[in-house]
């Protein structure tokens, strides 16, 4: 009897530990069960949020992600790779993606979505997730203004991120909303991490003495500048305000604690 045939064969796998295999369902399906991710470097502490809350809406759904962090030229490499692998979709979150890797994106036939990572000047048939990072600076801007500054520097981010440009754009926007002298808005080389929010806080002093706030391209380098103002015998912030960006969980950690542009981490990465 079949009722008697199928109790049979569960004892069996049950006494037997057996799984399914993975790869034979995939063959016979044609699909991995598999997206494939590509963020910058993931020592920076914005991207292990990310990762975390797009692997768990992966799971959700039942499919594991496979994860690329790069720092420049291997995302061509990760994207060749993941592809071989047979991935079911991709999800780009690394700022740093040049034109070699945007013209392989769109020769593929792999679903694709692109998180905070578009190019600042071409319009890509992709859809897409992200922050608006205009409006975060030009919001960094009016909370400055709000307390009274009049002598607001910025420090940029990385010229191979595409945040970069919009983040900027949105500092200068602020200034003029809020009716600042552009002479009194001093943009300063920046980079991405807390030695070089450090470097460029030295670098303001000595060139824009006058400055009395600071909003930066992310939290890190706000942390540089918090860091070297402590170090130099100031206060922050008596002596210098500063606003970061990202929200990362260091910027609560830090005395006094950061003031921050928040990122919606589980929203860009759950969507």
């Amino acid at each position: 009897p079949r009722a008697e045939t199928a109790a049979a064969v569960h004892r069996a796998v049950e006494e037997l530990g057996y799984r399914p295999s993975g790869v034979a369902r995939s063959l016979r399906m044609r699909r991995t069960q598999s997206f494939g991710l590509i963020v910058s470097d993931i020592q920076t502490p914005y991207f292990p949020a990310l990762v975390d809350t797009i692997a768990a809406a992966s799971r959700a759904l039942d499919y594991s992600v496979i994860l690329g962090t790069v720092a420049g030229g291997e995302v061509l490499e990760y994207l060749e790779l993941m592809v071989d692998r047979g991935i079911d979709g991709l999800i780009l979150a690394s700022g740093r993606i040049d034109d070699r890797v945007w013209a392989r994106v769109l020769s593929l036939a792999t679903p694709i979505v692109v998180v905070n990572s578009e190019p600042e000047d071409v319009a890509l048939p992709l859809p897409f997730i992200a922050t608006d990072h205009a409006a975060g600076l030009r919001a960094a801007v009016t909370h400055l203004a709000g307390l009274g500054h009049r002598r607001i520097a910025y420090l940029n981010g990385p010229d191979d991120s595409t945040a970069t440009g919009a983040r900027l754009a949105g500092f200068r926007e602020g200034c003029a909303a809020n009716g600042l002298d552009p002479a009194a808005c001093p943009v300063i080389e920046g980079g991405i991490d807390v030695p070089a929010g450090a470097i460029a806080f030295r670098r303001l002093v000595t060139t824009h003495p006058e400055v009395t706030a600071v909003a930066t391209y992310n939290d890190l380098l706000a942390i540089g500048v918090l860091q070297a103002l402590h170090d130099a015998g100031g206060d922050a912030p008596k002596d210098l305000s500063v606003v970061g960006f990202d929200d990362i969980p260091a910027a609560s950690w830090v005395t006094p604690r950061l003031t921050t542009l928040r990122q919606e981490k589980d929203r860009l990465g759950g969507l």
